[in-house]
């Protein structure tokens, strides 16, 4: 139902920067070789009382099995991320077609998050801006 050409998942607990946001969105408008754009994320531990920043330095260079590597540590951190609409909606029905033919994705949102945030990481570069 997004009509927009880009989006953004944002979890309910999640805070955005709408500059930030904007600002991305001049990267992906610019740069077709561009995926996705995400500034660093930061995490707040209950547990320890603590911020965690992941910075995404393995996605800096932008090599693909980098990406690949920063995702397998991370996948929150690429799944939040702002991207295209259309390769989303193209990513979600892949997903779809694979969960029905597949019982390790099966039909867990959980799974699907994993797979989509897979996706996102090859389809090509991801800004990382130097701020969250």
């Amino acid at each position: 139902m997004v009509t927009t050409p880009y989006v953004v998942i944002n979890a309910a607990d999640d805070v955005l920067i709408p500059e930030a946001v904007s600002k991305g969105v001049k990267i992906l408008a610019n740069n077709l070789d561009v995926a996705a754009a995400k500034g660093y994320t930061m995490y707040f531990s209950c547990q320890s009382g603590r911020f965690l920043i992941s910075k995404n330095q393995a996605i800096l260079n932008n090599l693909s099995n980098n990406r690949v590597k920063e995702f397998m540590k991370d996948r929150d951190s690429i799944f939040y991320i702002l991207r295209r609409t259309q390769d989303l909606v193209k990513e979600y029905e892949n997903t779809i077609l694979l969960s029905k033919k597949s019982i390790v994705v099966s039909n867990s949102f959980y799974h699907i998050d994993h797979f989509l945030s897979l996706s996102v990481v090859c389809l090509g570069k991801i800004h990382v801006f130097k701020y969250p």
